[in-house]
Formats: structure tokens, sequence, C-alpha cells
């Protein structure tokens, strides 16, 4: 019994209707060309209409230097504009109070503020390319970097205070 279940999964071959120049070849099946003609001719005699597919043109394919640019490509009816207010911390409205405030944690603490500072320039150009998850994880990182920046300054001022005045 088992073997004349095997026997007829073998043996079978699905029966579909050939389209009008189609022939048979020696193993049974059609012509993957013919079958590619046949479709193209059907699809110019349905009169159906055409749709461009979607292909990315080597301009705005991803480099080096912008290895997202292939996600930047959007149809200007489908951009979605994301408010700052919602990718900067709590306290900040905009990525230019981030630069302002990274600007003064440069005062603190050189070092941790051009850190941060250089975060909040990339997170501005992240949020000019429309990357938006990437322009929030860099302000979030500029942000506490700043906040590191300014405590470790206030540190840095009263132990060189105290070690002046012992």
């Amino acid at each position: 019994m088992a073997s004349t279940v095997q026997n007829d999964r073998e043996n079978h071959v699905e029966k579909q209707p050939l389209h009008e120049n189609q022939e048979l070849n020696r193993t049974g099946e059609t012509d993957q060309n013919q079958v590619i003609v046949s479709l193209l001719e059907s699809h110019e005699e349905n009169h159906a209409p055409e749709i461009p597919s979607y292909a990315i043109e080597p301009a705005y394919q991803n480099t080096l230097q912008n290895p997202y640019r292939e996600t930047t490509v959007t149809v200007p009816h489908l951009i979605r504009k994301v408010p700052e207010e919602d990718l900067t911390p709590r306290p900040f409205k905009s990525f230019n109070q981030i630069l302002i405030f990274t600007y003064l944690s440069v005062i603190f603490c050189m070092c941790i503020g051009a850190y941060a500072n250089k975060n909040a320039w990339k997170a501005k150009i992240h949020l000019g390319k429309g990357l938006y998850g990437l322009a929030q994880k860099r302000a979030t990182r500029a942000v506490y970097m700043s906040y590191v920046s300014f405590v470790s300054g206030i540190l840095i001022f009263i132990i060189i205070i105290l070690a002046v005045t012992l």
C-alpha cells in the first residue's frame, strides 16, 4: 500500500491549461521563456494599467558615508513629520535647545562636553535626513553626557578649591 502511494506521488503532475502559443517540451513542462512571453502578451491584450515597479536608483543606494540612504528615499505624499518635542528628552522642546545645553556643558568639562556637542550635532543631522530613531538616540545621549559634564565640572572645581585652601 505504501509503495503505491509513493509511486502515485512520483507520477503525479499537475495539469494546468496552456495559453495559445505554449507547447510542452520533452519533460512535459512549459519553457520558462514561453510562459513569460505569454504573460506579457496577455497583459497587453487586457489593457491593464501599467504600474511602475519600485527600484532604487544608484544615486540613492546605501554608501559607506550614509548607510541609511535607502531609508530616506521617500514619496512626497507619504512623508510623516514627527514634531521635535517627541524626539527630544523631557525638559527640551527642540534640538537647538540641546545644542545650547551642550555648549554650556563644554564650559564645565571640555572633553565630555565636546563629546556631548558632537552627539547633538549628529542628532540634528539625522533629523534633517528623516532618521527619527537615530536622532532621538543621539539627542538623549547628548543630554546625558551634558549632565555628566556638569557634574564632573563641578566636582573638579570643588576639588581644585579644596586643594588650594588646604
